[in-house]
């Protein structure tokens, strides 16, 4: 096909007249950068003023999830400093709480100033051709590798701890951290050469290479896929051995329950694969990405959580919460009597309303004695019959 003719001109020529100046391309690139990022679907009328975001969902869900994650992890951390047991385990639930906050921290950028949670035609192209953008992306997708290991990690390690005299769930936990320890690996470092800009490079450049938008899902999606496999894995592993605990069957059927708290995690990591593979086929990827964002940010964090469940009876015999519990029932049992006494001794004096708030402790300390009426005694000592 040949090239464009321009006017008067021989085919291909470039148009005659004075190169723009500095000005003048500098104000047609901020005009650039008003522009849609692409143009809307027929029918369509965007609105790039007000657009229809999802940014305050994704922003609060993920906030709320993080927040029990933290106190969970604070909970388990207090236990097993209180008990003395702190061990591997809690050090991998430890890393992967902070990666956690880091991976949230770097998502929630491009969500909130970029144009994720927006429909692709309502987006300003300057919204996202700006290197905070690709480099938080970027920084998001390599970091997702290590976070969930480390939670992994913590699982397998408790479980370890918790069964390792069973020589068939040794190895298997053994074999599960080899596997995906293997795994996440490999995918980071795919990632990082894919996407990753070399020193001094520029990340939008980086992050477009059809290796990062193209390969870098598909590891994404096959990670989804694995992440499922794996958390079926963690599963398999204590349900025998807790069957054949010698304990009474609610205890096992409670034990079992915390570990059936993953397959949550495993349904969002089915949710996670279903939209990963819808963003390599639809053009609205910054609307379609939000549940992947979402789902992925409670699944590792449903992970820790369940990872902390089994040091919640620790702490509840710790003797600091015992006396917590006691403080808060005598409390509540001295607030009910004071209730109870108030509504029979109704005094408008403020004075004797306090008096009444401690009523039934005073009378518990002193009980009440009878007062006899008094009489006069005559001469002899004998009482008399008119009283006083």
């Amino acid at each position: 096909m040949a090239p464009p003719s321009a006017p008067g001109g021989a085919p291909g020529a470039m148009p005659s007249g004075p190169p723009p100046t500095p000005e003048q391309m500098a104000a047609m690139m901020a005009a650039m950068m008003l522009e849609p990022m692409v143009p809307p679907p027929p029918g369509v009328t965007a609105n790039l003023d007000h657009p229809e975001s999802r940014i305050n969902l994704t922003l609060g869900l993920c906030s709320a999830i993080l927040f029990i994650m933290l106190c969970f992890v604070v909970l388990r951390l207090y236990t097993k400093t209180v008990t003395k047991q702190f061990g591997k385990e809690d050090w991998a639930c430890l890393f992967a709480a902070i990666m956690n906050l880091g991976y949230a921290a770097v998502i929630f950028i491009p969500t909130a100033t970029g144009g994720l949670g927006k429909h692709i035609w309502e987006i300003r192209k300057g919204a996202i051709m700006n290197e905070r953008y690709f480099k938080s992306l970027i920084a998001a997708n390599s970091l997702y590798y290590p976070l969930v290991f480390f939670t992994k990690l913590s699982i397998f390690l408790l479980i370890y701890r918790l069964f390792k005299t069973n020589k068939r769930a040794y190895y298997q936990v053994y074999f599960g951290m080899a596997v995906t320890g293997l795994f996440y690996s490999v995918m980071f470092i795919l990632t990082l050469i894919w996407c990753a800009p070399a020193p001094g490079g520029d990340p939008m450049l980086s992050a477009s290479k059809p290796s990062c938008m193209t390969d870098a899902n598909r590891l994404s999606s096959i990670t989804a896929g694995f992440n499922i496999a794996s958390d079926i894995y963690l599963l398999i592993i204590p349900i025998p051995v807790v069957w054949g605990l010698k304990t009474s069957m609610a205890k096992r059927v409670r034990i079992i329950f915390i570990f059936a708290l993953g397959l949550l995690a495993t349904a969002l990591s089915a949710v996670t694969l279903y939209y990963r593979l819808l963003t390599l086929h639809e053009i609205d990827t910054p609307w379609i990405y939000v549940p992947v964002i979402i789902c992925s940010i409670y699944e590792v964090n449903l992970g820790v959580i369940c990872a902390c469940l089994p040091t919640i009876p620790a702490l509840m015999k710790t003797k600091s919460m015992q006396s917590f519990l006691s403080l808060r029932t005598w409390s509540l049992f001295s607030s009910r009597g004071a209730s109870t006494s108030g509504f029979f001794k109704k005094s408008n004096d403020s004075s004797s309303h306090k008096r009444s708030e401690y009523s039934d402790i005073t009378a518990l300390k002193s009980p009440s004695v009878k007062e006899e009426p008094m009489y006069e005694m005559d001469r002899n000592g004998h009482r008399s019959q008119e009283r006083v």
